[in-house]
């Protein structure tokens, strides 16, 4: 009997890492292990840097989340804002300053802790300007707001507007030029407004 060969072709895929240094996803661990990851996001507002994580670890329960800062060490308490997601800002931080931060997640029957992430204060990956001309004609009014938010522009028209939570999660997408925030939860967002193919990426504070 002649045996016969046949070639088999196996083509792998690999999804792009969005991560950046101000937010993405990760499962790596210093202490522990995670079976699915976190999402991380840090915010710089004048001098105050909000920390977001959300566990994507279904598996765990009765979790709690505590901000660990490499140097000096210390460990904080972080808010539960929803879910599995926490928060928690760190006022009074200078601009140009590195922190390095993670999170220990601490759960029924052990904890996981995160890698530590190196933060610039004042770094702000997540605004991108498609053309600088678009962005200084768009108007995005009230800001703070709590029910109804306009956006206008007074150089091409507005094709469409996204609006984000800090994690990256879509909540709004419409081609109407007014949103209602008036169901979300207090906390800033960033809205994407494109005109085409040009956008600009816009941060909203939701009272």
């Amino acid at each position: 009997n002649l045996a016969t060969n046949n070639a088999i072709v196996l083509t792998a895929t690999t999804a792009a890492d969005v991560s950046t240094a101000c937010s993405g996803t990760s499962s790596e661990a210093q202490q522990g292990a995670f079976s699915a990851g976190y999402e991380y996001a840090f915010q710089t507002s004048g001098t105050d840097v909000t920390v977001t994580f959300k566990l994507l670890d279904t598996d765990k329960v009765g979790v709690v989340a505590y901000l660990w800062q490499q140097t000096p060490f210390s460990e904080l308490q972080m808010s539960n804002t929803s879910g599995l997601t926490f928060t928690r800002t760190l006022t009074g931080q200078a601009a140009g300053t590195t922190l390095s931060l993670g999170v220990k997640f601490a759960f029924a029957g052990g904890l996981a802790v995160t890698k530590y992430f190196t933060y610039t204060v004042g770094e702000d990956c997540a605004l991108g300007i498609g053309d600088p001309d678009f962005d200084s004609a768009v108007r995005m009014y009230p800001n703070p707001a709590n029910t109804i938010v306009h956006i206008e522009s007074g150089l091409s028209p507005v094709t469409k507007v996204a609006l984000y939570s800090l994690l990256g999660s879509t909540i709004i997408e419409t081609t109407a030029h007014d949103i209602n925030v008036g169901g979300l939860a207090r906390g800033l967002y960033l809205v994407k407004i494109y005109s085409g193919n040009t956008f600009v990426t816009k941060k909203l504070m939701v009272q």
